[in-house]
């Protein structure tokens, strides 16, 4: 049985530069599916459109523009997912003092990022996009759109779905901010 007189020690604020460094990546992802989904949506058989979309594709996938920006905060996103989960098991052993708000954000997140988001995007996204940018390349496009046009209508509701679940994100993580047990400045108070 655990002493009553033990007291948990309190779950670290967020600092000002993990909001930031949290609402960039957030920012970012919510952008590029916001992108993908804007594309997506008024897709109509029209060639004009089409071919855009051709060279949006060829653009996303050429080395320079955004796979080597993807490669370099791939790691980072990786090493926040254990930040994510070290918050969320944090909360769910009850091990820290936080918040109500706090602890709920942190389970949230984790729930969404690791359960929701990452295993979607690998296992739904990236072939829907992979299929997109094979079947709307300049050369399948040459042959017929029928195929690139069933490709898009097929990952609509996935990049629709993407967009709203990093929206979600990008607020849980001004939600999550807002949960700091304000501590510190309490200690600064009654040392004034």
């Amino acid at each position: 049985m655990a002493d009553a007189g033990v007291v948990k020690p309190m779950k670290l604020d967020v600092p000002v530069v993990g909001l930031c460094i949290g609402m960039f990546l957030n920012t970012l992802f919510f952008v590029m599916c916001l992108v993908h989904c804007s594309i997506d949506l008024p897709v109509e058989a029209k060639t004009e459109r089409l071919a855009m979309l051709a060279g949006y594709y060829e653009w996303r996938a050429s080395p320079p523009v955004l796979v080597i920006m993807l490669l370099i905060i791939f790691p980072c996103v990786l090493l926040f997912c254990i930040d994510i989960a070290k918050g969320a098991i944090q909360s769910i052993l009850q091990s820290h003092r936080a918040s109500a708000q706090r602890h709920i954000c942190d389970v949230l997140k984790a729930i969404m990022v690791m359960l929701v988001a990452i295993p979607i995007g690998l296992t739904n996204i990236t072939p829907a996009n992979l299929q997109i940018a094979e079947s709307c390349g300049p050369d399948a496009l040459k042959v017929s759109s029928v195929e690139c046009v069933a490709s898009l209508e097929a990952a609509k509701p996935l990049h629709l779905f993407m967009v709203v679940l990093q929206f979600a994100l990008l607020i849980l993580c001004c939600i999550k901010y807002g949960g700091n047990s304000g501590e510190k400045d309490q200690e600064k108070a009654k040392v004034a």
